[in-house]
């Protein structure tokens, strides 16, 4: 999930884990994309993040 907030001056960018889309879980429900983990069932996912920075 990533979601921004873009205020007077700042910017936050934030990247969340998670395993279902950010609709909210009744939606996400009625649609059929709900997904379920089992108990002790595990899934991993990998992040890659590069900063890159201008010269002025």
């Amino acid at each position: 999930m990533q979601w921004k907030m873009m205020g007077n001056r700042d910017y936050v960018l934030g990247l969340e884990p998670g395993n279902c889309y950010p609709d909210g879980r009744d939606q996400v429900r009625r649609e059929g994309r709900l997904t379920y983990l089992r108990p002790d069932e595990e899934v991993s996912y990998g992040v890659q993040v590069r900063m890159i920075t201008e010269k002025e």
